[in-house]
């Protein structure tokens, strides 16, 4: 799908404060602690060395954001709403050694926190600028450096990654879908369309800006989207 023309203001996305912060904090929670176990499986000293630093910057990032929502007046259980479908996403997306695992990271976190930021600017400014503070490039950074030396020195990794990369653009945009207000955006629909089709018509140019964004990580790895 190619960049739509027609322009989707993401603040017309944005869903309460609380359900936001819940949704990013077990997130950044999930981030941290799958970070912290694939250092077991990282090809070398330096590697392992990089994601444990970046593990615990998601784990300070996942404190953070779970006391701005308490202090945002959410309660801490607005995580367990959101984790059992963020669980399933992992679940599905999951796959097959430290490799796959990082560019699972580079291209689904990717796309997942280029839409928190986006939609993060119809938050309140008591809140906005503290979130955005949390959403830094630190783990794109890292994945695509680490998957580029390791493409260097494993070609053969190449077709693989590329199919898996492409296999979670999926669940990635479901759960884009459903992690943002459409009520803003959606027109009554057809009597013989489904919510989810519905949802994703009207959220059209703003999946296509996300979908441009994916389109340039997998050509900085020399990768085919």
């Amino acid at each position: 799908m190619g960049r739509s023309q027609v322009q989707l203001n993401p603040q017309k996305l944005t869903p309460r404060p609380e359900i936001y912060l819940g949704q990013l904090s077990y997130l950044t929670l999930r981030a941290a602690q799958i970070l912290e176990n694939d250092t077991n499986f990282a090809p070398t000293k330096e590697l392992k060395a990089k994601q444990l630093k970046l593990a615990k910057l998601y784990q300070a990032r996942h404190i953070e954001i779970r006391r701005l929502l308490s202090t945002s007046g959410g309660a801490i259980d607005q995580e367990d709403k959101h984790s059992q479908r963020i669980d399933d996403m992992i679940r599905y997306t999951q796959g097959v050694g430290w490799h796959e695992s990082t560019i699972r990271f580079y291209l689904l976190w990717g796309i997942l926190e280029q839409s928190a930021k986006l939609v993060a600017k119809g938050l309140p400014t008591t809140v906005r600028s503290k979130v955005i503070a949390q959403l830094g490039s630190e783990l794109e950074e890292f994945c695509e450096t680490a998957l580029k030396s390791e493409l260097a020195r494993r070609p053969d990794l190449a077709p693989v990654l590329a199919m898996y990369g492409r296999s979670v653009v999926a669940d990635a945009l479901l759960e884009v879908r459903n992690s943002v207000d459409v009520s803003k955006v959606l027109v009554e629909k057809p009597q013989d369309e489904d919510f989810a089709a519905a949802s994703f018509r009207a959220i059209e140019p703003f999946v296509s800006e996300l979908i441009a964004g994916h389109s340039v990580r997998m050509d900085r790895l020399g990768l085919t989207a």
